[in-house]
């Protein structure tokens, strides 16, 4: 609401807000929101209202009087690839070549699409027969140095000028490149619902 103000945020607000979030918000697929996002929402209003607090423009923070136990989520059981099913994607062939070789580049390095749309060929270093990749992670914030073994380096295509993307014209919504892994991994034998993230 843009007419709420801060003193007006009680102890109910939070529990109404985080109670909202588990019944009723859902994200662009439908699905209910993560206990993660939940419980990352009322932390942000927390620190927001604690820096309020620390300038006194409140008397004091209501998110702290809430019980973050109380919010409950979806439990996912974590999904992956074992070794059999990646040999197996290796082996079958993709509608869009190019998306099966970047999602296998991202098997064996570990990192994010929002990270490989972004990554150039001045990130791979190549230093005493070694190939590595030094980038800054785009969620994080943080620097990384991921050393490349042969398998990993089989997926990268010729190498371009330092300023060219190592992977270009890549969708920028991820959407694109699961629909093809979706028709993909049943191609492959896998039952399971296989996603780039």
């Amino acid at each position: 609401s843009p007419d709420l103000r801060l003193w007006e945020v009680s102890l109910d607000f939070v529990t109404a807000l985080a109670e909202n979030m588990m019944n009723r918000e859902r994200t662009t697929a439908g699905e209910p929101l993560a206990h993660a996002t939940i419980s990352g929402t009322v932390s942000s209003l927390g620190s927001v209202l604690r820096y309020a607090v620390r300038k006194r423009m409140i008397k004091f923070n209501p998110v702290e009087l809430y019980d973050t136990r109380r919010i409950h989520g979806p439990v996912y059981k974590r999904v992956y690839l074992t070794s059999d099913e990646l040999k197996a994607l290796v082996r079958t062939g993709c509608q869009e070549e190019r998306y099966k070789q970047l999602f296998l580049f991202a098997c064996f390095v570990g990192l994010r699409y929002s990270d490989l749309i972004t990554l150039r060929w001045s990130d791979v270093i190549e230093e005493n027969g070694e190939i590595r990749i030094e980038k800054m992670m785009h969620k994080t914030g943080h620097m990384v140095y991921v050393p490349l073994g042969k398998i990993a380096r089989g997926y990268l295509p010729e190498r371009g000028e330092p300023d060219s993307l190592v992977f270009p014209d890549l969708p920028r919504n991820i959407g694109t490149i699961d629909e093809a892994i979706r028709q993909w991994a049943p191609d492959a034998g896998i039952g399971k619902k296989v996603t780039f993230y």
